[in-house]
């Protein structure tokens, strides 16, 4: 009986001491969101990584629309503060767009150091050197990147579509402000 009382209370010292060096090993339901928060970071990674290359695609076209839209043509005479008007708003659009895809790509960098960061946590997580509670705020603290990754990708992804809607209008406008260019 007194042996029992002993291994008891060994038991019972051991186990608040696992609590308070570190964390018991995940249970299921833990390893089961951490694998879930692995794809939809992975998907929100993907998605992210992607849209330097696309604002670069709509700078570039933008660019190349605006410059070709008036090629060999001058701004009508009576139109030509209107038609200047209408380019510099092309040049604005063109810098929002850069500005845009700056910001995007240092939010592609921070994102791939959260993903090493993330697998140094995983890797603690794992051998169950994190405890319970820190587990789970930390969790809610990653899921909370990736919605702000998904809320910026949308945030571009609207902005974007505004951007280049402005700069075609500009440029269908740009057109009726042109004439061929006329020999001296």
């Amino acid at each position: 009986m007194k042996l029992n009382k002993i291994l008891l209370t060994l038991a019972i010292a051991g186990s608040m001491l696992l609590v308070a060096c570190g964390g018991a090993k995940l249970d299921e339901a833990a390893k089961a969101e951490m694998a879930k928060f692995e794809g939809d970071w992975m998907a929100a990674s993907a998605s992210l990584s992607s849209m330097p290359a696309e604002i670069k695609a709509s700078f570039d076209a933008s660019k190349s629309s605006c410059d070709s839209v008036c090629s060999g043509k001058e701004c009508k005479k009576d139109q030509k503060e209107a038609c200047d008007s209408l380019k510099e708003s092309c040049k604005n659009i063109q810098t929002q767009m850069e500005e845009m895809m700056k910001v995007a790509e240092a939010k592609v960098a921070a994102t791939e150091a959260d993903s090493k960061a993330w697998s140094e946590w995983k890797a603690k997580a794992d051998k169950g050197e994190i405890k319970i509670e820190d587990f789970k705020k930390s969790m809610e603290d990653w899921n909370l990147k990736i919605s702000d990754i998904n809320a910026s990708v949308s945030e571009w992804k609207s902005k974007l579509e505004d951007l280049k809607k402005n700069c075609m209008s500009n440029c269908e406008s740009i057109k009726g402000c042109c004439e061929e260019k006329k020999d001296k």
